[in-house]
């Protein structure tokens, strides 16, 4: 065990990890992920590909 007093482990704490915490967060990356990847994918399919090969 790291002691608490010395080095980074001074500023940390004692965290506190539960299964309710870690669905949370992995709840919260998830809908970043599909939002930060649903909107580009949408501007993406409403372009005529047509229109973006013609100045390839």
């Amino acid at each position: 065990m790291i002691p608490s007093d010395d080095g980074p482990m001074q500023f940390l704490g004692k965290p506190i990890l539960s299964v309710g915490l870690m669905l949370l967060t992995t709840g919260i990356l998830a809908l970043i992920g599909l939002l930060v990847g649903f909107f580009p994918t949408r501007k993406a399919a409403l372009v005529d590909p047509v229109e973006s090969l013609r100045y390839e």
